[in-house]
């Protein structure tokens, strides 16, 4: 079996909401499990520091 991995990265603006940034994230990845096996990285590694 083969495999691939794709990641999908994004720059917040200032005026984004975490929370709705976090729900649109976790939608994403409950739609691409449909496809295979997803992770999500460390909160840290997401957002780089203010």
């Amino acid at each position: 079996m083969s495999g691939i991995v794709v990641e999908v990265s994004f720059t917040p603006l200032p005026e984004d909401d975490d929370f709705v940034l976090d729900q649109l994230t976790e939608e994403l990845a409950e739609d691409l499990r449909d496809a295979g096996e997803v992770s999500r990285p460390a909160a840290a590694a997401r957002r780089p520091p203010s």
